[in-house]
């Protein structure tokens, strides 16, 4: 029986990796900017938030491209929710505000 959950295991992450590279190069598509620089970019956002990792594939490429379009203006309103809510964990706020939209 291990087995085959370790099957399912590895087909849930090769589907979870390959809509991540969807998403990804649709994304790009709509920064009009190459994958490597969308890497790049996510790169950026999960450094900034690095709850939003698991959620990215879920989001759709509207908002990651909303999100990922200038990671320093993200910064700088994260850098304002953490002088509001000094001992909260904004990655977990802002990814958890996502999901709910």
């Amino acid at each position: 029986m291990g087995s085959k959950a370790d099957s399912l295991s590895s087909l849930c992450k090769l589907l979870s990796d390959s809509t991540l590279v969807f998403v990804q190069r649709v994304t790009a598509e709509k920064l009009n900017i190459t994958e490597e620089a969308m890497s790049q970019k996510l790169g950026e956002l999960q450094r900034l938030l690095p709850n939003l990792l698991q959620k990215m594939t879920v989001m759709g490429p509207d908002l990651l491209a909303q999100l990922s379009a200038d990671p320093s203006q993200l910064a700088g309103k994260l850098l304002q929710l953490k002088i509001i809510f000094p001992e909260a964990d904004t990655s977990r706020m802002v990814s958890n505000q996502i999901s709910m939209s």
